[in-house]
């Protein structure tokens, strides 16, 4: 039986220091080596309890020491959502934004969490289970252009933890996993709009559009929040910027997230090259 480790009340003093201060992470790391084994462990924050697969992955790193994770995009979802929004977070992980929508930026409406990885999706769903809400469900599903197809999923080795998708990248061995488009989830779950889309999937963001046709051509349409980056869109299915062309040839505007918080809304080359957030819109929300 694996053995979940509790987070010793040291580590959580790192919490005191302020998030990317300089040297905190490496000294984070060197603590968390030498007082938590490799493994899984329940790691509590703001009252919700996350099970990690591995305290040797970032996320499980910052959640310990900082209390949570990616604090930028957290504010702008935060800020986009209220009460009764609508939220689809696609590549959930182990849940950190679609538990946070569920208990405090949405709790009177629909949070719809989707992993591919059925070993990442055991957490989420423990996690989903441990901290229970009325508005939250979470599928384990591949969010792609089409449903009912049964493609091979590829995890990531814990360092490059959340890195995993329908790419092998890192040699490991291959499962197999259901799609669905987000058309259908929606459908299938009886929702009529979606307020926020936050994707995050490796590269195949564009696969995800695809199949949300009906949603994203809602009035007024979704706020969506992605990541892109370069290496990950080079799969051999797509090129660098493809999901931001897709968008925009169905009316968004696609910004970096920094020049969006900042009201630098002015329209720029689709992002080819290097990482980023992105934001897009439709002029009719902004």
């Amino acid at each position: 039986m694996t053995t979940i480790q509790t987070v010793p009340a040291l580590l959580r003093c790192l919490r005191l220091l302020p998030a990317g201060l300089r040297g905190k992470g490496r000294i984070a790391r060197w603590l968390m080596r030498r007082m938590l084994a490799g493994g899984p462990a329940d790691i509590q924050t703001d009252g919700i309890t996350f099970r990690v697969p591995s305290t040797r992955e970032p996320v499980a790193m910052h959640l310990i020491a900082d209390g949570g994770y990616e604090p930028d995009l957290c504010a702008v979802l935060a800020s986009r959502l209220n009460p009764s929004s609508v939220f689809f977070d696609v590549g959930s992980n182990v849940g950190v934004m679609s538990l946070s929508a569920a208990h405090r930026w949405c709790p009177q409406g629909r949070v719809v969490g989707f992993e591919a990885s059925p070993k990442i999706f055991e957490c989420l769903d423990h996690n989903a289970r441990t901290n229970p809400h009325p508005s939250l469900s979470v599928l384990n599903r591949a969010v792609t252009g089409q449903s009912g197809q049964h493609l091979t999923f590829y995890d990531a080795p814990d360092e490059k933890f959340g890195m995993g998708s329908l790419t092998n990248r890192f040699g490991s061995s291959g499962v197999q996993v259901s799609t669905i488009t987000l058309d259908d989830a929606a459908s299938e779950l009886g929702i009529e709009r979606v307020d926020v889309i936050k994707v995050d999937v490796e590269g195949f963001e564009l696969g995800v559009f695809q199949g949300a046709q009906r949603l994203l051509q809602q009035n007024p349409a979704p706020f969506i929040v992605f990541e892109f980056n370069d290496w990950a869109e080079d799969n051999g299915t797509t090129k660098p910027g493809d999901a931001q062309r897709f968008l925009r040839d169905l009316g968004y505007t696609t910004l970096p997230l920094d020049r969006w918080q900042r009201g630098d809304l002015k329209l720029e080359p689709v992002i080819v090259s290097g990482g980023e957030n992105i934001v897009a819109f439709k002029p009719s929300i902004q």
